[in-house]
């Protein structure tokens, strides 16, 4: 996966707790310097999060407290315990997000609370920049990856870091070679179903046992194997290699009695050697756990490619990026209007629905990605029809990944594999096809201005571009050597205004670009990969909907990009989500977003968005 910037997220107190508790209080300035007792004392209070840690290195932390005890947890591992003084410790750490669990217990006069740290680039104790500090569940899971400039894993490591996800990295050029290690959990004992999909080569061993063998030049391809576990925590090891061309890297498996899907980092450790003490095993996947039961197909997670042709016209130089916060989302239950579809094949359920749009009457077009189609519902959520075959002649969708109704009324669809933008009647006639010759690899985003601009997420290609209506470049922006780009976006929209907001959820992102100055402000962003990924919709009067598909919810932003709501939490009841991925506004209040893992898509009331923050 990209390693995010600083400054893409910022820790927040998930839990205070003790006599007079209450929620809210700030992480990174408790735990970066000195703060006022947000409690009556004697009280406690937990700090939770995660830290990036910049690179593979020797990092000294020191940890102060006056009045009271504190203690610092890395990974869920005591790290330091200290009463009314201060103490350091010492870790050698890899890059990349660091679990990081902060406990003060105060006496009846509390006082100073600070966490410092050295890096091998600032070798100066300093007190920790609430920058480097995140909201991110599950940093303490996935695997340590080790990156080589040799197609063979031979030599020194160029990079080391712990990965959340076990993806192709961009960092390098080809030839390069990643292997990653650490433990799988096996929440019940069976046989499991272990499979890699890559290009080009990869291997997975577990417990020093080779059970996929998916070696070699080629192309993207899937292979699988089996091996018996017992119930607890396994040694595995994957190993991938980039020889030249596209790249492609997916780990999955499928437990006993569950669906064949992408392993959760949930069930990965980055343990080289012990695991720590008390760790619990995660339970087997349930719909808290959601995953996706279908064969793996078609498809990188993250997809990179040989940056594209330079644009005919280049934007102005962008000025350097704002790095800004966003502040707390507080929590709106909108009412459901409708939903549509369940998993199947029928003309009424849905395989894969990501991207989503609706025309001025109110109808809904839904990209179900597995089914290759489009389908067409009403405004009250009732089936009208369907179309659309697998294939990659005009007409044909190989990946059908988002949509959008053009000033004329006609039907926009963007094909991540094809990487064409196919335009149909309302009724499902084709008109007509472009695309190829803007060069894109694997987009997955697509927008459009009142004027009838298209505007592109290229994934691949680490950019946004804009084309007019026939599909003619006219500007691009980021770049695999910018600061936006490299991320992955997602998806990009303009604002009524003509501000262009992206999503990149590799380096979890949010961007606010203004093309006419070059000014960039960067925000916290959800992380995602590049197919369950986030996506954009902007109403009439400029408010936001972004969606965070591994925190189950969508967020609302004022037009000024102020925190205004959030709506969704886990399951599969009306108005939860499993990953919701696709949005778009509608007419009479109405918003709609898809749920890949539960093949539906759900109309709400914006009512509970109307108000201001």
């Amino acid at each position: 996966m990209e390693e995010p910037r600083a400054g893409a997220g910022h820790g927040r107190a998930l839990r205070a707790a003790g006599e007079g508790a209450r929620r809210g209080a700030d992480a990174a300035s408790a735990a970066a310097a000195a703060t006022p007792a947000p409690l009556p004392a004697p009280f406690q209070v937990e700090y939770q999060g995660a830290l990036l840690v910049p690179g593979y290195g020797d990092y000294t932390f020191e940890l102060l407290d006056d009045g009271g005890e504190a203690t610092l947890y890395l990974d869920e591992v005591e790290a330091i315990t200290v009463r009314n003084g201060s103490k350091q410790i010492q870790r050698t750490l890899p890059g990349g997000f660091q679990g990081l669990r902060l406990v003060y217990r105060a006496d009846a006069q509390p006082g100073k609370l600070r966490l410092s740290w050295a890096t091998p680039a600032n070798p100066t104790l300093t007190a920790i920049d609430p920058a480097s500090l995140y909201t991110l569940p599950g940093a303490s899971n996935g695997l340590v990856g080790y990156y080589y400039a040799s197609p063979d894993w031979s030599g020194t490591p160029s990079l080391i870091q712990r990965d959340l996800f076990i993806l192709p990295n961009n960092s390098l050029r080809e030839p390069f070679s990643i292997r990653w290690v650490g433990k799988v959990a096996a929440p019940t004992a069976g046989t499991y179903v272990f499979g890699a999909r890559s290009d080009d080569g990869s291997l997975v061993a577990v417990d020093g046992q080779l059970v996929v063998d998916n070696s070699g030049s080629h192309g993207s391809e899937y292979r699988e194997g089996v091996i018996d576990l017992s119930e607890g925590f396994h040694d595995i090891e994957v190993k991938y290699n980039e020889l030249g061309g596209s790249r492609d890297m997916q780990l999955w498996w499928q437990p006993p009695g569950g669906g064949k899907t992408i392993i959760p980092s949930a069930y990965l450790y980055p343990a080289e050697d012990e695991l720590p003490a008390g760790l619990v095993l995660p339970p087997p996947p349930t719909l808290e756990t959601p995953l996706v039961a279908v064969e793996p197909e078609t498809g990188a997670i993250i997809e990179t490619a040989p940056p594209a042709e330079p644009a005919p016209e280049q934007p102005a130089a962008a000025a350097p990026a704002v790095a800004s916060p966003l502040g707390d989302f507080p929590a709106v239950e909108p009412a459901v209007l409708w939903t549509f579809g369940t998993c199947g094949t029928t003309e009424d359920q849905l395989q894969k629905p990501i991207g989503v749009t609706v025309d001025r009457e109110g109808n809904v077009y839904i990209a179900d990605m597995v089914g290759n189609r489009i389908v067409k519902i009403g405004p009250d959520g009732q089936f009208l029809a369907a179309w659309g075959e697998k294939g990659e002649g005009p007409g044909r969708f190989t990946e059908v990944f988002d949509l959008e109704v053009t000033p004329q009324g006609e039907i926009a669809a963007l094909d991540a594999v094809n990487q064409v933008i196919s335009l149909w009647s309302p009724e499902g006639e084709f008109l007509r096809q472009f695309g190829a010759e803007l060069t894109t690899y694997r987009p997955r985003g697509l927008g459009i201005a009142a004027n009838g601009d298209f505007i592109v997420a290229d994934t691949g290609g680490a950019r946004i571009l804009q084309a007019d209506a026939n599909g003619q470049l006219i500007q691009q922006f980021g770049g695999p050597e910018d600061e936006l780009g490299p991320g992955q976006p997602t998806d990009a929209t303009l604002s009524p205004g003509g501000l262009l907001f992206v999503a990149e959820p590799i380096a979890g992102a949010f961007w606010k670009v203004d093309p006419s100055s070059g000014r960039r402000e960067r925000f916290p962003g959800p992380l995602a990969n590049t197919i369950e990924s986030p996506h954009l919709a902007i109403a009439p009067d400029g408010r936001i909907l972004l969606t965070d598909p591994e925190g189950g919810r969508v967020l609302a932003l004022t037009p000024d990009v102020r925190p205004l709501a959030q709506f969704g939490t886990r399951g599969a009841a009306p108005g939860q989500f499993g990953r919701p991925v696709g949005v778009a506004f509608g007419p009479d209040d109405v918003m709609l977003v898809t749920d890949p893992d539960l093949c539906r898509v759900t109309a709400l009331s914006t009512t509970a968005l109307s108000g201001t923050p």
